[in-house]
Protein backbone atom coordinates (compact mmCIF):
# COMPACT_ATOMS: atom_id res chain seq x y z
CA UNK A 1 0.00 0.00 0.00
CA UNK A 2 1.50 3.26 -1.07
CA UNK A 3 1.22 5.88 1.41
CA UNK A 4 0.11 9.27 0.16
CA UNK A 5 3.00 12.49 -0.73
CA UNK A 6 1.28 14.73 1.79
CA UNK A 7 1.38 12.44 4.47
CA UNK A 8 5.12 11.76 5.03
CA UNK A 9 5.98 15.08 5.65
CA UNK A 10 3.74 15.21 8.82
CA UNK A 11 4.95 15.34 12.47
CA UNK A 12 2.87 13.37 14.79
CA UNK A 13 2.01 14.48 18.31
CA UNK A 14 4.65 13.54 20.06
CA UNK A 15 7.36 14.49 18.12
CA UNK A 16 5.86 17.88 18.16
CA UNK A 17 5.90 17.92 22.04
CA UNK A 18 9.50 16.54 22.37
CA UNK A 19 10.41 19.45 20.02
CA UNK A 20 8.79 21.73 22.06
CA UNK A 21 9.87 20.92 25.13
CA UNK A 22 9.22 21.54 28.38
CA UNK A 23 7.95 24.71 30.03
CA UNK A 24 10.05 27.15 30.57
CA UNK A 25 10.09 30.05 33.15
CA UNK A 26 7.56 32.17 31.19
CA UNK A 27 4.90 29.57 30.96
CA UNK A 28 5.17 29.07 34.15
CA UNK A 29 4.93 32.92 35.06
CA UNK A 30 1.81 33.42 32.71
CA UNK A 31 -0.15 30.50 34.10
CA UNK A 32 0.36 31.73 37.66
CA UNK A 33 -0.69 35.13 36.76
CA UNK A 34 -4.29 34.35 34.71
CA UNK A 35 -4.68 31.84 37.71
CA UNK A 36 -4.60 34.76 40.00
CA UNK A 37 -7.48 36.49 37.57
CA UNK A 38 -9.26 33.15 37.91
CA UNK A 39 -9.32 33.02 41.43
CA UNK A 40 -10.93 36.48 41.65
CA UNK A 41 -13.05 35.77 39.43
CA UNK A 42 -14.54 32.90 41.33
CA UNK A 43 -14.93 34.68 44.85
CA UNK A 44 -17.11 36.99 42.98
CA UNK A 45 -18.81 34.13 41.33
CA UNK A 46 -19.54 32.67 44.71
CA UNK A 47 -19.94 36.02 46.52
CA UNK A 48 -23.82 35.37 45.72
CA UNK A 49 -23.80 32.81 48.06
CA UNK A 50 -22.95 34.92 51.32
CA UNK A 51 -24.73 38.21 49.98
CA UNK A 52 -28.10 36.60 48.56
CA UNK A 53 -28.76 34.92 52.13
CA UNK A 54 -32.13 35.57 53.55
CA UNK A 55 -32.12 35.85 57.35
CA UNK A 56 -35.56 34.81 58.71
CA UNK A 57 -37.70 37.82 59.02
CA UNK A 58 -40.72 39.61 60.16
CA UNK A 59 -43.03 42.54 60.59
CA UNK A 60 -41.56 45.10 63.00
CA UNK A 61 -44.01 45.43 65.77
CA UNK A 62 -44.36 48.17 68.37
CA UNK A 63 -43.17 47.11 71.95
CA UNK A 64 -46.84 47.09 73.43
CA UNK A 65 -47.96 44.77 71.01
CA UNK A 66 -47.08 40.94 70.83
CA UNK A 67 -45.69 38.53 68.21
CA UNK A 68 -48.10 35.64 68.01
CA UNK A 69 -51.17 38.44 67.98
CA UNK A 70 -49.83 40.64 65.53
CA UNK A 71 -48.09 38.57 62.99
CA UNK A 72 -50.13 35.78 60.96
CA UNK A 73 -48.92 32.65 61.51
CA UNK A 74 -48.67 30.54 57.71
CA UNK A 75 -47.43 26.90 56.54
CA UNK A 76 -44.16 27.00 54.91
CA UNK A 77 -43.42 24.70 51.91
CA UNK A 78 -42.55 21.71 54.73
CA UNK A 79 -46.52 21.78 56.14
CA UNK A 80 -44.42 23.37 59.33
CA UNK A 81 -45.93 26.80 61.28
CA UNK A 82 -43.67 30.27 60.54
CA UNK A 83 -44.77 33.60 60.79
CA UNK A 84 -45.60 35.47 57.53
CA UNK A 85 -42.32 37.32 56.02
CA UNK A 86 -44.79 40.43 54.83
CA UNK A 87 -47.39 40.72 56.51
CA UNK A 88 -49.40 41.58 59.85
CA UNK A 89 -52.33 41.50 61.78
CA UNK A 90 -53.46 45.27 61.63
CA UNK A 91 -56.33 46.84 64.11
CA UNK A 92 -59.95 45.16 62.60
CA UNK A 93 -58.19 41.47 62.55
CA UNK A 94 -57.31 42.43 58.98
CA UNK A 95 -54.20 41.59 57.27
CA UNK A 96 -52.00 44.06 55.83
CA UNK A 97 -48.35 44.58 54.98
CA UNK A 98 -46.40 45.69 56.67
CA UNK A 99 -46.18 49.31 58.23
CA UNK A 100 -43.40 49.84 60.33
CA UNK A 101 -40.66 47.79 58.34
CA UNK A 102 -39.10 44.76 59.20
CA UNK A 103 -37.39 42.79 61.90
CA UNK A 104 -34.36 40.66 61.12
CA UNK A 105 -32.28 37.47 62.66
CA UNK A 106 -29.08 38.53 63.83
CA UNK A 107 -27.46 35.67 61.70
CA UNK A 108 -25.97 37.24 58.39
CA UNK A 109 -25.70 41.26 58.77
CA UNK A 110 -26.38 42.94 55.98
CA UNK A 111 -27.60 41.33 52.50
CA UNK A 112 -29.55 41.80 49.34
CA UNK A 113 -32.61 40.38 51.23
CA UNK A 114 -32.61 42.90 54.00
CA UNK A 115 -31.65 45.57 51.58
CA UNK A 116 -35.04 45.28 49.68
CA UNK A 117 -37.88 42.91 50.88
CA UNK A 118 -41.37 42.25 49.75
Amino acid sequence: MAVPEDSRNRMNVDDALQLLGTCGLYQVLIYFMLAGFEVMKAWQAFAITFKGAEPDHHCNISDSLLLNTSIPKIYDDCGNWKWAKCQQISEGNETTSCTEGWWYAETYGTTIATEVVC
